[in-house]
């Protein structure tokens, strides 16, 4: 009797032992991850789980959190998140980025003008002052110069310039924002007439000021700004060809 019931506790002991051993298949059976409960090894052969086509798949029913199977229908892992079957071969793409925008330039004939100032939303450059024969310099890239505005708020600017010699002659600013993002600078409620000056070095006092106001409608995000500097009038055309002037690029961070 007694030589059955040790029998029976050893019985016992090893199914106990072999429950709660973990389990290594494959190449190097006595070496097992100390993390894993069941680790297979091989550099010849693959892991091959239970192959189910989608109807196949639904029909089990009340799958384990983590059932894993491969779907012949779709080609694919799939497995139960506890809610429901997830493929990440259908996992959605991330969209692609967007081409950057390209602008145009302006074209200045005879005589660049400068923009000596621009102070606005945060932005406060001040560029080359004197007049310049140079006409590569008519169109300044300062998009790394970024000023930071709200949808729905007004904002003052303060600009500057180089009236040139003939101290009669009125100069005017026209800024341009790409509030809907499209490329194109002059849509409407893009353009402001910023105001004029006479007889400034670019130096003195002499100085524009208007507010600007950004409407609610506006993309948020990085947006191209852009001031033209033009005797006589206001440049409208943010592309075309002047006899006297300059355009500098801004960038503005629109925020809700």
């Amino acid at each position: 009797m007694k030589l059955k019931q040790l029998f029976l506790s050893l019985g016992v002991a090893l199914v106990a032992t072999a429950a709660s051993a973990q389990v290594k298949i494959g190449a190097n059976p006595t070496t097992i991850n100390s993390t894993a409960e069941l680790e297979i090894e091989s550099t010849t052969k693959g892991f091959l789980p239970p192959r189910l086509t989608t109807a196949q798949r639904d029909a089990i029913v009340s799958p384990a959190e983590g059932l894993t199977i491969y779907n012949t229908t779709t080609k694919c892992l799939n497995w139960y998140d506890g809610l429901a079957w997830f493929s990440p071969c259908e996992a959605a793409t991330p969209e692609p980025e967007p081409e950057p925008l390209t602008f145009c330039n302006i074209t200045v004939q005879w005589q660049v003008y400068p923009i000596s100032s621009v102070t606005f939303a945060g932005i406060a450059n001040t560029s080359a002052s004197a007049t310049s024969t140079d006409l590569t310099l008519a169109n300044q890239d300062f998009t790394t110069i970024e000023g930071n505005v709200t949808k729905g708020q007004s904002y003052p600017i303060t600009l500057k310039g180089n009236t040139g010699s003939w101290a009669p002659q009125v100069c005017k600013f026209t800024v341009f924002i790409d509030f809907n993002h499209n490329g194109v600078l002059n849509d409407a409620g893009e353009v402001f007439e910023a105001g004029s000056i006479q007889g400034s070095n670019g130096t003195d006092a002499v100085q524009a000021v208007t507010n600007i106001a950004i409407p609610a409608t506006a993309l948020t995000g990085e947006t191209r700004m852009r001031v033209i500097y033009n005797t006589t009038d206001f440049a409208l055309d943010p592309c075309a060809t002047y006899s006297w002037a300059q355009a500098e690029n801004y960038t503005l961070n629109v925020a809700n």
